[in-house]
């Protein structure tokens, strides 16, 4: 099963160049109904932003561990992005990076599970209160085709579990490293019941054609994952399994790296290189 590519990206991608225009990165705050408080995100708007124009929107998805400044002081989102886009191989977007840990605002997450359950919650928040807070200020694509969705470990399992259950909104998923849980009882230890069953790894037939899904998993995963006994690149073919065996096409790829920011930057750069 496991046909995965291997891909890299051009050297420098990720790094600040002579001669290239960069996009604004802006710090926001939006009411939350879902968590009962206020919670932060950060704006991309690409170089030459226009107001007046209608921007395809990503949402792009933090690890766990980080937070919504995660994509922009580790993973050099602004730089990747903006060198896509100057390259001429990615289109202006506008990025969303908001904090996937979508607890209650009196009750922060005090071990592990309670943690997944924050991350789990974010569906509601997103849907609920950023999204219609990003279309009130921003001019973005209310089209499905201009609409895309990614994250990395477990913000790539979110990113994943938000298209199968949005599949109206996102016509673009990007699992980097996803964590395993969306399916149940993915290694010896685990006794999930998972996010949904195989047979919901799917979506109806009008968007079955009309669903990119990226997924990858880094050469090195088993050096830096320590807190399960299985190789990412395992859950990734499983997912792209689950997927197949439902009508979906999905694209594996292993990039440099381990679970970490070298291998999901390449994975981001392939990504919008696709979308749109």
């Amino acid at each position: 099963m496991n046909n995965a590519k291997i891909y890299q990206a051009p050297e420098g991608i990720d790094m600040i160049n002579n001669g290239i225009t960069y996009g604004k990165q802006t710090e926001l705050e939006y009411d939350s109904k879902t968590t009962g408080g206020k919670r932060q995100c950060y704006i991309y708007t690409p170089p030459n932003y226009d107001s007046a124009a209608i921007y395809p929107v990503l949402y792009l998805l933090h690890c766990g561990g980080e937070t919504y400044s995660g994509w922009l002081h580790n993973g050099a989102a602004n730089e990747i992005i903006s060198n896509s886009i100057a390259r001429g191989e990615a289109k202006p977007m506008i990025v969303v990076m908001p904090n996937v840990e979508a607890s209650h605002i009196d009750n922060p997450p005090q071990n592990f599970d309670e943690q997944i359950a924050a991350y789990e919650n974010f569906i509601n928040d997103l849907r609920d209160d950023l999204m219609p807070f990003i279309k009130e200020r921003y001019p973005v694509s209310a089209k499905r085709e201009q609409c895309a969705i990614a994250g990395a470990s477990l913000g790539g399992r979110e990113a994943l579990f938000i298209g199968i259950k949005m599949p109206e909104i996102f016509g673009y998923l990007g699992g980097f490293s996803p964590s395993p849980g969306l399916l149940p009882k993915m290694y010896k230890l685990d006794k999930g019941l998972g996010k949904v069953t195989p047979e919901e790894m799917t979506f109806p037939e009008a968007y079955k054609d009309k669903t990119f899904i990226l997924m990858c998993s880094g050469k090195r995963e088993e050096e830096n994952v320590g807190i399960v006994p299985i190789l990412m690149n395992d859950v990734v073919i499983a997912y792209q399994k689950a997927f197949k065996s439902n009508g979906v096409k999905s694209e594996n790829y292993i990039t440099e790296g381990g679970h970490d920011y070298r291998a999901w930057k390449t994975a981001l750069y392939h990504f919008v290189k696709q979308i749109f």
